[in-house]
């Protein structure tokens, strides 16, 4: 059996032969730490040796985001502009952070003169049929993404702090800006789905480990409608939906399920996500891709068992879960240290896995 079967019958809440499995580098620094580039490779190739390294059971394959070019480099930065107007430094000492260094919307009347690229344009996705089928061959469970409504916005367009209070104080200016995130995201999902991907993806962070950005109220008025049609729209298709969302979700969890999220990560720990209170709340009708905590670098190996163990017996039972970190590898683990952790899960994999 595909690891692309195993996780269909995660998400049609059956339990697989072996619990699917997920992860990733925590930054750019851990990547190059622990799975240097080999230039070697093809593109296709690449993704499927860190797929493996990682123990994956997904991959992606591309999507129908905003792109950028690097125009400015240095040993401990770079900068990227985006097409949208918006600018990142990327620092990768003494650690790795994001700078938003200018943002295109800084004004209401800005909105205006914003302009953003046809997301219907043909070279936007050269490669991705490639890549789709090279990944399937391999037995993978293939996701291609769009934009969020959410962090579309404050990511590549409006300043976080601003765009909060446009949702607050000016709720019709915050809704045309998800308009223009929104309509572009459709527009190349419906695209997207021409390649028949597995899921969509898309990532919100929708809160802190406290509670969510804004007040479930305001999600439900100005944020649900939108996450509704992403999912109207992949259903028809035939495809799922996989939400990336950071925070202490748990008072907008009912609507999300109303929404139709299908698969949502990475519901951490260090948030207060439970997964025992999720899978019973929830667990008949979405698939928690998450559990594991960020800590797990600072644990001893008899305490990552402990918690790994947890995880496993906690989500397996009756399917909707895939084992996944909130928090990634981080820089800061040993190669040892990595390699304890990724054999152990794929040990509990196989044991919690239906015989």
């Amino acid at each position: 059996m595909t690891k692309r079967e195993m996780v269909l019958m995660a998400v049609r809440h059956e339990e697989p032969p072996l619990v699917p499995t997920q992860d990733d580098f925590g930054d750019d620094n851990a990547e190059s730490k622990f799975l240097p580039p080999d230039p070697s490779l093809s593109e296709e190739a690449s993704i499927v040796r860190r797929a493996e390294f990682l123990g994956d059971f997904t991959a992606g394959a591309g999507g129908a985001g905003f792109r950028a070019e690097r125009v400015e480099e240095s040993d401990d930065s770079y900068l990227l502009r985006w097409e949208t107007g918006a600018v990142w430094r990327i620092h990768l000492s003494p650690i790795w952070w994001r700078e938003y260094a200018t943002y295109p919307v800084r004004a209401p009347e800005d909105l205006d003169t914003l302009t953003l690229p046809d997301p219907t344009a043909e070279d936007r996705y050269r490669g991705i049929s490639k890549r789709m089928a090279f990944l399937r061959e391999q037995g993978f469970f293939v996701v291609l993404g769009v934009p969020d409504v959410f962090s579309g916005v404050w990511y590549y367009i409006r300043p976080f702090e601003d765009y909060l209070l446009d949702m607050a104080e000016r709720p019709g200016f915050a809704e045309a800006l998800m308009e223009r995130v929104g309509t572009f995201a459709l527009r190349g999902m419906e695209r997207l789905l021409d390649f028949a991907p597995d899921a969509i993806g898309f990532g919100g962070d929708l809160g802190y480990n406290q509670a969510t950005f804004m007040s479930p109220r305001t999600f439900e008025r100005l944020l649900l409608p939108w996450y509704a049609r992403y999912c109207e729209l992949a259903h028809s298709r035939g495809a799922y939906t996989s939400m990336h969302c950071h925070g202490n979700i748990n008072a907008i969890m009912p609507m999300l399920c109303e929404a139709g999220i299908d698969m949502i990560n990475p519901v951490g720990p260090g948030d207060g996500m439970d997964l025992a209170r999720l899978k019973r709340d929830y667990g008949s009708r979405m698939t928690f891709e998450g559990g594991i905590s960020k800590f797990i670098g600072r644990m001893t190996r008899e305490e990552l068992s402990d918690h790994l163990e947890y995880v496993f017996r906690t989500g397996s039972p009756g399917g909707g879960f895939i084992a996944y970190s909130e928090g990634s590898i981080p820089v800061d683990m040993t190669e040892e240290q990595v390699h304890y952790y990724l054999d152990l899960k794929a040990e509990l994999s196989y044991k919690y896995g239906r015989r």
